[in-house]
């Protein structure tokens, strides 16, 4: 089984090309749903291999909506632009341990970090 990347955009030129890179260990396919950027974020996601579909934006979720129909696959992995793969979900991914068992979805705990220090109070490091 393999796995459809979906990432939404606007004006991410600073971060798409390594959330695609980060993807491409994972996904067989990028999908890329941008709301009309102005920088060169379609460029970028273009010359990685991304499919990128233009809508303007509908609203978060609708925005992720909107682009499971370009999604060949029936996993789909759903990133911000500025969300990376730690080495612990690329194992999970990688050894298709989201095939063992009947679930039908995961969810990863995210790490955030501000000026590249982890933010791990407020509640944030809980994230998922």
């Amino acid at each position: 089984m393999t796995i459809s990347g979906l990432i939404i955009t606007f004006n991410e030129e600073k971060n798409i090309g390594s959330c695609i890179d980060a993807l491409l260990k994972v996904c067989d396919e990028i999908i890329v749903v941008d709301s009309l950027s102005s920088d060169n974020t379609v460029s970028i996601a273009e010359s990685k291999g991304a499919k990128v579909v233009s809508q303007a934006f509908l609203g978060d979720g609708p925005q992720r909506t909107h682009g499971l129909q370009f999604c060949k696959n029936d996993w789909i992995l759903n990133l911000d632009a500025d969300e990376f793969l730690d080495t612990d979900a690329q194992t999970f991914i990688l050894n298709k341990d989201y095939l063992k068992g009947d679930f039908d979805a995961f969810s990863f705990r995210i790490k955030n970090f501000l000026a590249d220090e982890l933010i791990d109070f407020s509640g944030w490091h809980q994230d998922h």
